[in-house]
């Protein structure tokens, strides 16, 4: 496959149905751990307990990031505007965390 000059941009809320995004976050982050496509979670910077398990879970991949509202609560569009903002390729793809990511279709 060829290199892909690309960001996906996912809003996530980790208020809600915590235990679940954090395992559809775990998907993504095997899906994509070597691949050249940037992954990019808009999130809120509570609750910390989250927050920082995601962290520990992307620290070793250099193309996840979080990119954090500092804010208890917040929508999913001001998130995924603030992860907009640290997007730094040619093209984005906007997903939700409910979308598995297939990497084939992605690609075509």
């Amino acid at each position: 496959m060829h290199e892909l000059d690309l960001s996906i941009v996912i809003p996530i809320d980790l208020h809600r149905r915590s235990w679940d995004i954090y395992k559809r976050i775990r998907t993504f982050v095997q899906a994509f751990k070597n691949s050249s496509i940037q992954i990019i979670f808009g999130c809120n910077s509570q609750p910390k307990f989250w927050v920082n398990r995601v962290k520990n879970l992307i620290k070793s991949n250099s193309n996840i990031y979080l990119s954090l509202v500092d804010a208890e609560a917040s929508s999913l569009s001001k998130l995924r505007n603030t992860a907009l903002r640290s997007v730094k390729t040619k093209y984005v793809l906007f997903l939700d965390i409910d979308i598995y990511p297939d990497l084939q279709t992605i690609h075509n």
